[in-house]
């Protein structure tokens, strides 16, 4: 799902530099594009001369990048913001007083209810916070305008899928399990991205779960959904397979899957991989011994591993699953709490890539973490993890969208 960005500079009919403004817009939206986001640049606004022409650009856009190359912008901003309302970026330049014109404008639309982060531009090419601001801005508008896949009417509730809607924007779509089966039984396998990856399953098996994922790829692109969970432990023989190969091949493709019906987890994946541009886990809590911490599940992406083994998932002893080696030292943890108003997140370091503990799921983390935080603020036994330290987004993403951010580190 692409996100639209439209991006406008504003200056004050007294003062200000309407081509500075202008390369600075320029230069901000380049960075924009870098994280996927498509941007139209909607020229610069002096005064209010070129306002509804602007406006006209932001109207169907995800979000907005609005830029303050003056003193005197601020009052401007927000009127344009009232306009669409959209998730915005008020960057400002320092020079001619636009930051002081973005800090009013940010702190008024924060006020009115807006989802909004401020940008301090020391020049154009040159700032120190745009990268962090724009990815948290980004985020919660792609999250704002997805639609996430339940396949599974179990779970979750309807009315979780409210509290989701009225926190984040997304919506959830329930999707019949037939049509998945449906669509699996037609659908081609394709074994090719597990490369190198050692087999320890039947040929059989290791097809019919290449097939669920093609055809939760599919479903997907009809339906026009961000992201997709799937009730496993209650649709497994319906299905004759698990998820666990659907969820390492789509999640290292940049498709949000996640299993069990967690929608929590799910939405937490959203966001570190938003964040990040890399492929996100959820895993159990399997144990918790002095500061370590051993995440176990048998969906780890491919592409959070060196070697790769496939096997039988763990509660079954049938169908195929994923273990190997984890590549990161270091990853963000986070999961929504049953209201989506509150985050848990934190950053751990990677003691062991690849414990090799019996009695858990197949693929396996352990973390140096502070596990009592974890424990105490963890609204069930899923966590999400992405590689790398996410912490300064991950607190920017909660002030723009006024989630409570619990810190676990």
């Amino acid at each position: 799902m692409r996100l639209r960005c439209a991006a406008v500079a504003f200056v004050s009919e007294l003062h200000g530099s309407r081509e500075e403004s202008l390369e600075a817009l320029r230069w901000a939206s380049e960075e924009l594009r870098k994280l996927g986001v498509e941007v139209y640049e909607a020229g610069v606004v002096v005064g209010r001369e070129g306002f509804r022409d602007a406006l006209e650009h932001a109207r169907d856009a995800g979000m907005l990048l609005l830029l303050a190359g003056s003193g005197g912008a601020g009052g401007v901003i927000v009127d344009f913001w009232l306009s669409c309302g959209k998730p915005v970026l008020v960057a400002g330049l320092v020079a001619e007083n636009g930051y002081a014109s973005a800090v009013k404008a940010h702190s008024r639309i924060r006020r009115l209810g807006g989802w909004s982060r401020p940008a301090c531009i020391e020049s154009p090419g040159e700032s120190r916070r745009l990268e962090v601001e724009a990815k948290a801005v980004a985020a919660s508008a792609w999250i704002r305008q997805s639609r996430i896949g339940v396949v599974g009417y179990e779970r979750p509730s309807i009315a979780e899928a409210r509290a989701l809607k009225a926190v984040h924007g997304a919506t959830v779509v329930y999707v019949k399990s037939s049509l998945v089966k449906e669509w699996a039984e037609k659908a081609s396998a394709s074994l090719e991205a597990l490369g190198a990856a050692e087999i320890a399953v039947d040929a059989s098996e290791l097809e019919k779960a290449a097939k669920l994922a093609a055809a939760l790829k599919a479903v997907a692109e009809r339906l026009n959904l961000t992201a997709i969970t799937l009730d496993c432990f209650r649709l497994m023989d319906k299905l004759e397979t698990t998820p666990c190969i659907a969820a390492a091949l789509l999640n290292s493709s940049s498709f949000i899957f996640s299993c069990e019906g967690d929608l929590k987890s799910t939405l937490s994946m959203m966001l570190l991989s938003r964040l990040s541009g890399k492929p996100a886990w959820m895993a159990n809590i399997a144990r918790a011994s002095g500061e370590r911490l051993l995440l176990a599940h048998c969906t780890a992406p491919l592409a959070m591993l060196d070697t790769v083994k496939i096997t039988t998932h763990f509660e079954t002893g049938r169908y195929a699953a994923v273990t190997g080696r984890f590549k990161a030292s270091s990853v963000t943890i986070a999961k929504f709490t049953e209201s989506y108003g509150t985050l848990l997140a934190g950053y751990a370091r990677v003691a062991n890539p690849q414990p090799r503990v019996s009695g858990v799921c197949r693929a396996q983390l352990e973390l140096e973490a502070d596990i009592e935080k974890i424990i105490d603020a963890l609204p069930e036994n899923h966590l999400a993890l992405v590689e790398g330290d996410l912490r300064s987004e991950v607190k920017s993403y909660c002030s723009c969208t006024g989630v409570k951010l619990v810190e676990a580190q």
